[in-house]
């Protein structure tokens, strides 16, 4: 049987942030074919923090404009994604009739919460990419 919406993500959230093998192992059998490997998923998420962050704190020419790099905020992200528990809470169907596949694959609007980790070992981090940031952009950088 293939799983709800909510189950679908409450599944790849186990994956993706604990590397849950047991919710991997029943994604790959509800939906019927093998859900990516766990380091593949870590690594996707870890390339797209990069590239947010990079867009956010790098100068034009790829480098860091403080002393904390790109990598070195996203490994301390990173290190922290196993304590990160994300559980849907609602799910609203699309009323679009062109957002339907079929039956059991259908889009919409997920609620999720997530509960993170203690911070405390991320604000040096956050300091120095403050820090390293000049002008009015300083503030969303950070």
């Amino acid at each position: 049987m293939l799983p709800s919406p909510t189950e679908r993500f409450d599944l790849q959230s186990r994956i993706v942030l604990q590397g849950d093998e047991t919710a991997r192992t029943e994604l790959s059998a509800r939906e019927g074919f093998e859900f990516p490997d766990l380091d593949g998923s870590r690594q996707s998420v870890a390339w797209l923090l990069r590239q947010e962050l990079a867009a956010r704190v790098e100068s034009g020419d790829g480098t860091a404009s403080g002393p904390v790099t790109v990598d070195d905020a996203v490994a301390a992200v990173m290190a922290r994604l196993s304590r990160t528990r994300c559980v849907a809470t609602g799910y609203q169907p699309s009323d679009d009739p062109d957002d339907y596949r079929d039956a059991d694959d259908q889009t919409g609007a997920l609620a999720y919460t997530c509960a993170l980790p203690d911070p405390e070992a991320l604000r040096p981090v956050h300091a120095a990419l403050r820090a390293a940031q000049d002008g009015p952009d300083r503030q969303q950088a950070a």
